[in-house]
């Protein structure tokens, strides 16, 4: 006899639906995700390229201050302001002159898909010339003062004097200094370059070596004074900081950071600080161990405050980066990439500038607490009054 259970084939059937159902489900949750995953891709990419693009702003205005720094009459010279390609974007600034002693930089910079303005007043404090820079024997005085070596690989371009407690060995082709602007270099040591050496200015030193291109103006060979390296009171910022709910235990970043302007100015970090990612700040960043930044660095000089300290360790800065006033290192400065500072380093360590760093232009750079100024007579003839955001 045969029989047939119907039971059985109903409840296999019932089976194949809900099967077919989960799995529409899981197809319809697994294109949202993507979907999802998709969005936020693109939020971060569009994210990223307004910090890249910010940054090349930056750049733009930068390269024009220091332009106008030198010569305050190409204000009224646009071919002295190019549009450049720079790290996959472009930047592109405009100079408005005010009057005889002020003009206004306006700088664009777009990256991907997006495009960033920023723009600053200068104006022309002169009153018919006269040196104020401090003398050469200061710490301040210098773009890079360095107590330990300073070792140069790659190109780069050097607007102000360096001088190091110790050896300078370059390597590749470099500029220091300008037409207008002499670039003075103080070996306490020795001085060696290997390569393309183009040094505007004098050198002193009681060894000079080159082995390639010599396009060094003047050299003076014999002992130089040694400077002390300065140490700074870190307490009035230290202050400032608890003041205003800024002092953190050491951290590591990943992504973006936009923090805006540091409430006080000042943030204190009992420890190490990494950046991984993107960051754009404005006023000082402090830390008692080491610093690192690792990819692009917008910052803003918010007073006298320095941009960025580290106590008893070292600073590393790896990547695009744009930094305003003092970067200082009780250890030691290692700088990797493509930068542009206008201010100046100190380093109580050994220095190492690798790659194309783009632009160091100094600026005077003491550091006070707040307030501006900063005191002494070594502040630039040309000066920035206002920045616009």
């Amino acid at each position: 006899m045969k029989t047939c259970n119907i039971h059985s084939e109903g409840r296999s059937g019932a089976a194949l639906v809900t099967v077919m159902i989960v799995v529409m489900v899981m197809a319809l949750a697994g294109a949202s995700m993507m979907s999802m995953g998709s969005q936020q891709a693109f939020a971060v990419g569009k994210v990223m390229d307004g910090v890249r693009a910010q940054a090349l702003a930056e750049a733009g205005a930068n390269e024009a201050y220091a332009i106008l720094r030198e010569d305050f009459s190409k204000k009224d010279d646009p071919s002295a302001f190019p549009a450049r390609q720079f790290e996959g974007g472009t930047y592109d600034a405009t100079v408005i002159s005010v009057g005889d002693q002020a003009a206004t930089i306006i700088s664009t910079g777009v990256y991907g898909r997006a495009t960033a303005v920023v723009a600053l007043d200068v104006q022309d404090f002169s009153e018919g010339g006269g040196d104020t820079n401090l003398p050469p024997t200061s710490p301040w005085a210098h773009s890079i003062f360095v107590n330990g070596n300073i070792t140069h690989n790659g190109a780069g371009i050097l607007i102000g004097s360096v001088r190091c407690n110790h050896t300078i060995k370059c390597n590749g082709a470099f500029i220091w200094g300008t037409d207008s602007h002499n670039c003075d270099v103080y070996a306490y040591t020795k001085f060696r370059a290997n390569g393309v050496a183009v040094v505007k200015g004098t050198v002193y030193s009681p060894k000079i070596f080159v082995w390639g291109v010599d396009c060094i103006r003047n050299k003076v060979i014999g002992p130089i004074e040694l400077v002390e390296f300065p140490t700074l009171d870190l307490t009035p910022y230290y202050q400032i900081a608890q003041d205003h709910g800024q002092v953190y235990s050491g951290r590591t970043y990943n992504g973006v950071e936009n923090w805006g302007e540091i409430p006080g100015g000042v943030r204190w970090y009992n420890g190490n600080v990494r950046f991984n990612g993107c960051l754009a700040y404005s006023g000082a960043i402090i830390a008692t161990g080491y610093v690192q930044f690792n990819g692009v660095v917008v910052h803003s000089r918010v007073d006298d405050l320095p941009a960025v300290i580290s106590r008893d360790s070292y600073i590393k800065i790896n990547g695009a980066d744009i930094f305003h006033g003092l970067i200082y290192a009780a250890g030691d400065i290692r700088l990797n990439g493509a930068d542009l500072l206008e201010g100046s380093f100190l380093c109580g360590g050994n220095a190492r500038f690798n790659g194309a760093y783009g632009q160091i232009a100094y600026s005077y750079s003491v550091p006070g607490t707040g307030g501006g100024g900063g005191g002494g007579g070594g502040e630039p003839l040309v000066g920035v009054t206002c920045w616009h955001r």
